[in-house]
């Protein structure tokens, strides 16, 4: 089955028949009718005994606000009795007076407890009245220090003997600047702490679970990021604060020689928790990306709140200032309201429970304002209790509504994973052929720049030859008949070498060697000289250098080519950059090895040059060779396993040996 998403108006129908019964069933809860009776509050012996005196008041509303309690009492028959369910007489700087009567119904004496179940007021005195006089019995003005109460408690008590039997009459008169709900109880002194620890534990339970929410907000910091976290926490924590406010707690714990605080920060932090939840709002939905008009609205309404806050304590008895900012508050939370239409509209993950919370705190404040504007109807208490679960619900709602957008954030963070991981193994493949093709480029340039490099070292072995050859030519012009054998010689020479260049064309990875195909041959050591002598004879004697081989009988070991490649470019060397006149060419038998030497008397080379020189390409500025001599007869002795040794002293010479 395929869940279908509701529309606007099905979710919108849901959420107000949610919220209109759960005030039905609060009205419902808190609409016990009791009936006004003009008999004496009965008081027992029960320890538990704790007795709702509002069935038994009577009350006078003064609006000069210049009647004393003398002046009240002989007003007595003007008295009315208290016929609404609760005790509240509206937004009115009325004083109001409250009289009953009281009876120890008991056998025995005791001591009952008066329970005035609210923080403070502008003003409250309670008397009893003995004889037609009043006795005072509790003086409160809402500036009295706290230590100056007499039982320390958040509420107004006081406590009053009753022999057995007795009957007593007591008289209230109070004003209040916000309200006149008064809930009026009188019970045992152990039942009235019992009582107030109730209020007590469920005030803790409540901070509890806000505190707990602040945990988990911080806890998903590194999954939500700290702007949202941040944002939750601070109006979870203004929300517990303003609580324990209303509640009067920091009454008794923070300021209790500075009672005039109360009123203010009451305001103060009803504003700075208001500016919070927009806060939030906006950092939850960033409607700036679908909705920037009305998130400039939040921010405005953000900004006016925070304003406000620091100015309550300096404003609040003002008229022009306390309404407005008294107006604030309601006017955020049907802005959030909105705000979770917008986001429902705009199809964000977590809108739904989010207007759930946002709803749920707009009945408490309904409720409130019902509560203000019919008098007596509804229970102020049961708002404050209301409010405060609201609270505690709207943001267990918006706690789940962070989780139900991390979710959807996380997954469509899967999707995007999963295309990016998609594209990056097709980029890998591509790249995968990229390298191959890359390495099979650079194996047909290796090959090709081998190619190059054994064409310009065959060039630069028969170049001397060919001169040998075309001097050969000259020659038999001049002289028909002579050099017959020379020249056989090096066509020989050049055919040998053409013939092993030619095996480039067919060579693979493992033929790099253009002679390891070829085994090695043992042969005289005068067959190579014989052949230096042909090519380089007639050459050394136009250089006017005195070329003197030594003729031996030694024999060695390798590739004839090879051996005759390597020999020949270290005597054209010699003949040609050594600047000497003498060249010696030679062999010994030395340390069970045969080895070549070709001295000469040139400049000589220091070791910096000759490092150089064995280098490829490698020459000095006046050279007009190749720079491949010393570093073709290094590859060829690598080649086949020979060593090479080459000696040097500038300004006496120099000497190379093939060790074989």
């Amino acid at each position: 089955m395929i869940w279908a998403r509701p529309t606007l108006q099905q979710v919108m129908a849901w959420l107000a028949r949610t919220i209109i019964a759960m005030i039905a069933l609060l009205v419902c809860a808190t609409a016990a009718i009791s009936q006004p009776s003009s008999a004496p509050l009965l008081l027992d012996d029960r320890q538990s005994l704790y007795v709702d005196a509002k069935p038994h008041l009577q009350y006078y509303r003064d609006p000069s606000l210049r009647l004393d309690a003398t002046s009240v009492i002989a007003k007595s028959g003007e008295f009315s009795p208290v016929e609404s369910r609760y005790i509240a007489f509206g937004l009115t700087d009325d004083r109001i007076w409250l009289k009953w009567d009281a009876q120890n119904a008991s056998d025995s004496p005791h001591t009952f407890r008066i329970d005035v179940m609210r923080q403070y007021f502008t003003e409250l005195k309670l008397f009893e009245i003995e004889a037609g006089q009043p006795r005072l019995l509790l003086d409160h003005q809402q500036e009295d220090s706290f230590n100056d109460r007499v039982i320390p408690s958040r509420f107004l008590l006081t406590d009053v003997s009753f022999q057995p039997g007795e009957t007593k009459t007591f008289l209230i008169g109070y004003r209040g600047s916000n309200t006149t709900f008064l809930p009026l109880a009188m019970g045992t002194a152990d039942s009235v702490n019992a009582r107030h620890q109730s209020d007590v534990s469920v005030d803790l339970f409540l901070n509890g679970m806000l505190a707990a929410m602040i945990i988990y907000s911080l806890l998903m910091v590194p999954v939500i990021g700290w702007r949202l976290a941040a944002a939750f926490s601070a109006y979870i924590g203004a929300g517990a604060f303003y609580v324990l406010v209303a509640d009067g707690y920091p009454m008794q714990a923070l300021w209790p020689n500075a009672a005039w605080i109360n009123e203010p920060m009451n305001l103060a932090s009803m504003l700075v928790m208001t500016a919070c939840g927009l806060n939030f709002c906006r950092q939850l939905f960033h409607f700036e990306e679908f909705a920037p008009g009305f998130d400039k609205l939040l921010l405005a309404l953000i900004i006016l709140a925070a304003i406000c806050a620091p100015l309550s304590f300096a404003f609040f008895t003002q008229d022009w200032f306390a309404r407005p900012a008294y107006f604030q508050p309601p006017l955020a939370n049907i802005c959030v309201c909105i705000a979770g239409i917008i986001a429902y509209r705009g199809k964000r993950m977590g809108a739904l429970p989010f207007l759930f919370g946002a709803l749920l705190v707009l009945s408490s404040l309904v409720y409130a304002v019902a509560g203000h504007l019919v008098p007596g109807r509804f229970d102020l208490d049961a708002t404050l209790d209301y409010g405060h679960f609201a609270l505690l619900g709207e943001c267990l709602a918006f706690a789940l509504a962070i989780l139900i957008r991390f979710l959807s954030i996380r997954q469509q963070r899967d999707e995007a994973l999963a295309a990016k991981l998609e594209a990056t193994e097709q980029r890998l493949q591509m790249n995968e052929q990229l390298i191959a093709s890359q390495r099979n480029f650079e194996e047909a340039k290796s090959h090709a720049e081998r190619g190059q490099q054994r064409l310009s070292e065959m060039s630069h072995d028969i170049r001397q030859p060919l001169l040998v050859l075309k001097d050969a030519v000259t020659r038999l012009s001049r002289y028909e008949g002579r050099g017959d054998d020379r020249l056989e010689g090096v066509i020989s020479y050049l055919e040998d070498v053409a013939r092993d260049q030619a095996h480039d064309d067919t060579h693979d990875e493992s033929c790099d060697d253009i002679y390891s195909h070829q085994p090695p041959e043992r042969f005289p050591v005068r067959v190579l000289f014989e052949g230096i002598g042909q090519l380089y004879g007639d050459a050394a004697r136009d250089r006017s250098i005195t070329l003197t081989i030594r003729q031996s009988g030694l024999e060695v070991c390798g590739n004839p080519v090879a051996l005759m490649r390597a020999l020949s470019n270290l005597v054209a060397n010699a003949i040609t950059h050594s600047a000497g006149n003498r060249v010696l060419i030679s062999a010994r038998k030395r340390s069970g090895q045969v080895r070549i030497e070709v001295w000469d008397n040139g400049q000589g080379l220091d070791k910096e040059q000759i490092i150089n020189f064995r280098q490829r390409g490698q020459k000095s500025e006046t050279s007009k060779g190749s720079g491949l001599g010393l570093h073709i007869v290094e590859s060829i002795c690598a080649e086949h396993g020979h060593r090479f040794d080459f000696r040097s002293r500038k300004g006496l010479g120099s000497a190379a040996f093939l060790w074989l």
